[in-house]
């Protein structure tokens, strides 16, 4: 009997001629025997994600990722294949979060493999083939055979045999609309890739002018051929034009991209550099390099010339803009004050410049001149908001009052439209972040909170990452101030590798020295805060300056190193009393009023608390009135009236506490105790001292605990380290709130859906599902999900504040 035998026969049906004898071998079969075609399809993109997941360790693939793939590859395995080991060997992925993802999105490099492949079958066809293979290449997107012809300049018969042979090889595919285009990404890459530069840039040049003169063309496709062609007059027109049509359907990104590419990469001349650079929206951009790029384009325009007046108006009025977005705010005014004058009157421009005129950072302007140009910039504006300009210049106003301590400011955040707009809406996240950050220097932290989580849920909403990342720290920096410092270091350190701008990476510095120092780890604290203090002054932004210049003091006084802690202050003193920013004083007054004492200065420590008074009267700020009264009892104290400055330093831990701002009240409680023990009170000042140990100690204050640990021990106290305060140690066990976040993931949450739910930063939930991992011995999200619904946690999560953790 003979054996079964079986046997199985692959080819790619593009390797083989219609006359091979595999395609004639069905009917070369004898009768009984079977037979069976398998035709196979490309993967789904489900099945590509279960492709890319056997060839890296059966860990979850990215949503996102494995889309991407799947668009670049047309789910051929080959592709996909090659491809992903390619990224794997470049180190362009990254396991995060428990499943694999891309570093940046950006477009895929052909696998040699793949690349070689598809280059084999292009060189088996006939050169008219090849020809129009560039062309499609080129194009980028489907055509018809009318535009494939125009552009190869062949008789329209000897394209179609082209195209024939095109489809024939697999290479081509036709859409149901009739246009052409690769079958899949990787290889018009492939075949693009390998076009010499100089034929690529003719052709693209010819598929503009193809393009061009089509009904209705397409100004994006123009853009890209014009700029491929080098062809810049051509590109400059259809990129504004693209960028109108972004604008007009809300996608500002889009638009800001196509004229910073055309400005920036673009020779063209000065007056159309100042024409495209107006409609950017500065908001879009990732990085301080593309403020940078811009300025430099613009200086060249300046220099080139010749400009008109008012073109050269404008070219400042835009140079200036771009020195705000670098934080330069003294070059900034310079470029407005020569502007100002050539520009139209009530202009968008001239408002807007007029407006930020009126903040008061830089050194050229004093605290009258800014008060000037934001009435004359409210006088030209009018008392409605009627564009998105408008708002603008209105949210340049409101915050430059706040900065100056007027209250006319909150009343007029309180004016302020519901947006209408995707552009309205990033204004008014503008209003809301700048609001939040003021509202934290006056001492509403309540209404901080409100005003920043707004924001940051606005900035999500518009995927605008780096803005997210910002206002993140600006929530940090209210934990710090609110005392909710549990989990705060990590949640910082995880905020140092995310993209932030010169003022973001200053505010980090600054609340992650001051935590350093009250942790006890003043050699850490001291270089952080230094730089800090050095990026905000190099930046003409002095009022941010003050916090790290108050904190490094207080170093400087605890190490006895009072003339610097006087130098220093009187640095950041300075730009207060030029613009009459007592609201930012908070900070600093109190400690140069120690320095003062140190070195029985009385009588300009009596000026100082005599000036803060006066320029605080009646404002509703808190958080200063609570530094006055810490400024009054250290006068008091100095001149030995040590039962009234025990009062003052009551009352101002009382004013702290109502804040809330814990720190500080404790820190005013051990002066009322050493005021308490010099007027003879030894028994209160030693209950009071023990108790604010206790306190500091819980609170996370450790270097300031042990301090007075050792200031007990010498009034003859015999003090304990009381047990751990904070979070709870929960061993191997979830804590609630990693308990809250396993819970969403097993809902089948993203980590930004869950930061979202439980008003967290995606930094924290991705912390939390690691030591989450950690204790239930798993490796990835999804083992993470079904261990924790084997043990019954798949219940709704409790809601945000349930548990004291941070809430950024």
């Amino acid at each position: 009997e003979s054996p079964q035998v079986s046997m199985v026969v692959t080819y790619r049906p593009t390797d083989v001629g219609h006359d091979s004898l595999l395609r004639l071998l069905p009917s070369r079969l004898r009768p009984g025997i079977r037979f069976e075609r398998i035709t196979l399809q490309p993967l789904s993109k489900a099945e590509t994600a279960r492709l890319m997941s056997s060839m890296l360790d059966d860990q979850p693939i990215g949503a996102d990722f494995a889309t991407f793939l799947h668009s670049h590859t047309d789910g051929i395995p080959f592709a996909v294949e090659e491809t992903l080991r390619l990224m794997r060997d470049r180190a362009d992925i990254v396991c995060l979060d428990g499943e694999w993802k891309q570093r940046e999105r950006s477009a895929i490099n052909v696998p040699p493999t793949v690349r070689d492949a598809i280059l084999e079958h292009v060189q088996r066809l006939s050169t008219t083939a090849q020809s129009l293979l560039h062309i499609v290449a080129v194009l980028g997107s489907g055509e018809g055979e009318d535009i494939l012809a125009t552009i190869s300049d062949l008789p329209l018969e000897d394209t179609r045999t082209g195209l024939r042979q095109c489809l024939e090889s697999g290479l081509l595919r036709e859409e149901s609309s009739g246009r052409l285009a690769f079958r899949h990404a990787l290889a018009s890459r492939a075949v693009y890739e390998s076009i010499p530069g100089v034929e690529r840039r003719r052709l693209h040049q010819r598929a503009g002018l193809a393009l061009e003169n089509a009904v209705p063309h397409d100004p994006g496709k123009l853009t890209r051929h014009f700029r491929e062609s080098n062809d810049h007059a051509r590109w400059a027109q259809y990129a504004e034009q693209a960028a109108h049509l972004a604008l007009a359907s809300g996608d500002e990104m889009a638009a800001t991209f196509l004229l910073y590419d055309v400005v920036v990469n673009a020779d063209l001349p000065a007056n159309l550099v100042v024409h495209l650079v107006n409609p950017i929206s500065f908001s879009a951009f990732p990085n301080d390099s593309y403020f940078r790029n811009i300025a430099r384009a613009l200086d060249s325009a300046l220099e080139a010339g010749p400009l008109g007046v008012a073109e050269k108006a404008l070219a400042r009025y835009q140079l200036g803009r771009m020195f705000v977005a670098l934080d330069d705010y003294s070059s900034a005014q310079e470029q407005f004050i020569m502007a100002v004058p050539g520009l139209e009157p009530s202009s968008e421009e001239s408002v807007r410049a007029m407006s930020l005129l009126g903040w008061p950072r830089g050194t050229v302007l004093d605290r009258a001149a800014h008060l000037s140009w934001l009435d004359r910039a409210a006088e030209q504006m009018g008392p409605s908001i009627r564009s998105v300009y408008d708002l603008t210049s209105a949210v340049n106003i409101i915050t430059a009052r706040l900065m100056l301590g007027d209250e006319a400011g909150w009343e007029l955040l309180g004016r302020l439209p519901e947006p209408s707009s995707a552009r309205e809406e990033l204004q008014k996240m503008r209003a809301e972040w700048n609001a939040g950050d003021m509202a934290m220097r006056w001492g509403r932290y309540a209404k901080a909170r409100e005003q920043l989580t707004r924001a940051r849920q606005r900035s999500v909403k518009h995927g605008r990452t780096r803005q997210e990342n910002e206002i993140t720290v600006s929530l940090a920096h209210l934990d710090w101030s609110t005392g909710k410092w549990d989990g705060l270091a990590e949640r910082l350190e995880n905020l140092a590798h995310s993209d932030l701008d010169q003022g973001g990476m200053s505010e980090l510095l600054c609340i992650t020295g001051l935590l350093d120092f009250a942790q006890g780890a003043a050699t850490k604290a001291e270089p952080r805060l230094l730089e800090s203090f050095r990026q905000s002054q190099s930046f003409g932004n002095m009022e941010n300056a003050v916090e790290p210049a108050a904190a490094l003091a207080r170093i400087y006084l605890a190490n006895d190193r009072v003339n610097d802690a006087i130098e220093l202050t009187l640095e950041g003193m300075d730009s207060i009393t030029l613009k009459g920013l007592w609201i930012y004083a908070t900070d600093i007054v109190p400690v140069r009023a120690a320095a003062l004492a140190a070195i029985r200065e009385h009588k300009e420590l009596n000026t100082l608390v005599m000036s803060f008074a006066e320029s605080l009267a009646d404002r509703g700020a808190p958080a200063a009135h609570a530094a006055l009264k810490v400024t009054e009892g250290i006068l008091a104290e100095a001149q030995g009236r040590y039962p009234h400055a025990a009062g003052l330093f009551a009352e101002a831990s009382q004013a702290w506490q109502a804040l809330p701002r814990p720190y500080d009240a404790l820190l005013a409680q051990e002066r009322e105790s050493v005021c308490l023990l010099a007027a003879g009170q030894d028994d209160a000042a030693k209950t009071k001292l023990a108790s604010t140990f206790e306190s500091l100690y819980r609170l996370g204050a450790r270097g300031d605990a042990s301090r007075l640990k050792k200031t007990l021990r010498n009034w003859g106290v015999a003090a304990r380290w009381p047990g751990r305060g904070g979070r709870p140690s929960y061993g191997n066990q979830l804590s609630p709130r990693e308990a809250d976040v396993v819970r969403l993931l097993i809902d089948g949450r993203t980590n930004r859906q869950i930061a979202d739910v439980l008003v967290l930063s995606t930094q924290t939930v991705a912390s939390h599902l690691h030591s989450a991992m950690r204790k239930l011995g798993v490796s990835s999200r999804t083992a993470l999900a079904v261990r924790a619904s084997e043990l019954g946690m798949a219940e709704p999560a409790s809601t945000p504040g349930t548990h004291n953790e941070a809430d950024t």
